[in-house]
């Protein structure tokens, strides 16, 4: 039987070279990956730190409010709040955790851009741009 001359890549061969190795064509591409990557991180930051401020405001709006409203406390407004805040600071945890770059952080992410997708038009912008710029961000391991 004749062997083919054919071989397949090494699926090791970018983990096993470094930046001094590659050639040029793939140097280029690394370069270009990077810089992609750099735009995308400054939208997103600029994306998130948006929700994240608006998170907090709403946290605050909402615990102000059961405070103020002393002798009016009923039970739905307490699991109202309650639910709020919960949601809002679940939302506040997950991108503090795309701020650290934990790949824990990206799917929480696409379900609360899901929900900002309804909240027309700053929210649909908000999570267009997510959804458009996520994928060219690498997170930790």
């Amino acid at each position: 039987m004749e062997e083919s001359i054919y071989s397949p890549p090494d699926s090791e061969l970018e983990s096993t070279k470094s930046y001094k190795d590659l050639s040029l064509s793939e140097r280029l591409a690394e370069s270009r990956r990077q810089i992609e990557e750099s735009r995308a991180i400054q939208t997103l930051n600029f994306v998130w730190g948006l929700r994240l401020a608006g998170d907090v405001i709403f946290i605050m709006i909402f615990v102000v409010g059961l405070i103020s409203a002393k002798g009016n406390i009923t039970a739905a407004n307490v699991m109202i709040a309650g639910f709020v805040t919960l949601f809002f600071g679940v939302e506040a945890f997950c991108i503090i955790g795309y701020f650290r770059r934990k790949s824990w952080c990206q799917i929480p992410l696409h379900i609360f851009a899901a929900f900002s997708l309804l909240n027309i038009p700053v929210g649909t912008i908000l999570s267009v741009l997510h959804y458009y710029k996520m994928p060219k961000v690498r997170f930790a391991k």
